[in-house]
């Protein structure tokens, strides 16, 4: 097992402990209509296209991403977009709180790349994921996904388990 895995692993298992068992209950699956499975997930046209669109505009070469708002009917409501640099996309926290509160949603997906060409998460998409949950939380605004897209393949978040 390579040491990225290990490291990964181990966080993931810190995290399931520290923030999944005390999620809110969420849509399954099948309700949502959502990310399943990684390669399947596309089918989806509420979540693929505003992902799509956003990673096909984007330079390969930097970290870029999004947030995908939905309202109570998980209707896309509104989409935000950023760009860092070569690994090091810093997530525009207030953006985003302004964002879903402006629009009064119910749900986001976050999204980005990773210019490496591995989908699999790092220890700070790790931790983006667990603080966007913590602040969204209280807004009663449920975090549906967090997908990594990277040299044509992807990571769910939720697909993982652990969302």
């Amino acid at each position: 097992m390579d040491t990225h895995h290990r490291d990964c692993t181990e966080i993931e298992s810190r995290m399931e402990e520290c923030f999944v068992a005390h999620a809110p209950p969420m849509p399954s699956d099948a309700a949502m209509g959502v990310f399943d499975h990684c390669p399947e997930h596309a089918r989806d046209d509420r979540i693929m296209p505003p992902i799509c669109r956003s990673m096909a505009s984007a330079d390969p070469s930097r970290e870029h991403g999004g947030v995908i708002l939905f309202d109570s009917r998980r209707r896309n409501i509104h989409a935000i977009h950023f760009e860092g640099g070569t690994a090091d996309l810093a997530l525009p926290y207030r953006m985003i709180v302004a964002a879903v509160l402006e629009h009064d949603c119910s749900g986001v997906i976050l999204h980005h790349s990773h210019p490496s060409g591995d989908p699999r998460p790092s220890r700070n998409d790790i931790v983006v994921t667990r603080t966007l949950w913590s602040i969204l939380r209280p807004l009663d605004v449920r975090l549906y996904d967090h997908v990594i897209v990277s040299g044509g393949a992807s990571f769910s978040f939720r697909a993982e388990g652990l969302l």
